[in-house]
Formats: structure tokens, sequence, C-alpha cells
């Protein structure tokens, strides 16, 4: 078994981009979702398919909804991260 301060700390620049990406693919899934939820489009005012919704924009909610999950996620590698940089010693 290797030593703490030998492992690669691949955990801090994973949980920053986690924590950095997931809220702006969020707001990306949330504006594709909310233009593609309506069968007639954004702006289909004269539509006969009333009450219906694709399958391509629930399932950009869906996505929207588990970026929350990978954000939770970020930010526990990047408390491990810390904590492994900061029990091997190297202060930056």
């Amino acid at each position: 078994m290797s030593n703490s301060s030998e492992r690669s700390n691949w955990a801090l620049p994973f949980g920053v981009v986690l924590t950095v990406a997931s809220p702006l693919l969020c707001v990306a899934f949330l504006v594709l979702g909310a233009l593609t939820i309506n069968p007639c489009g954004a702006f289909g005012d004269a539509c006969d398919e009333v009450g219906e919704s694709t399958a391509f924009g629930r399932a950009m909610f869906v996505l929207a909804a588990l970026t929350v999950f990978s954000f939770v996620g970020g930010i526990v590698a990047l408390v491990v991260g810390l904590e492994r940089r900061r029990a091997s010693g190297h202060q930056q």
C-alpha cells in the first residue's frame, strides 16, 4: 500500500471541475428543457397538441436535476483533495 504523500491528488482538480461545471450545465439543461418541452416549439401558440410534452424536454429537466448530485460530488471531492493536500504537507 502506498503512502498518502505518494498518491496523486486527483480529487482536487476533479472537485474544482465538477463544482464549476455543474451549475453551468444545470442552467444550460434548464434552458434547453424550457425551449423544447413544448412540441410546437418555444413560441408555438397556435398548436393542436395541447398538454403534450416532448421526451427531449423532459430529459433535459432530468439532467438538470442530476447536476445537483454532481455538484455535491464536486464539493466532496474538493474537500477530500484539500484534506489530502494538507495531510501531505504541500502548503501553497
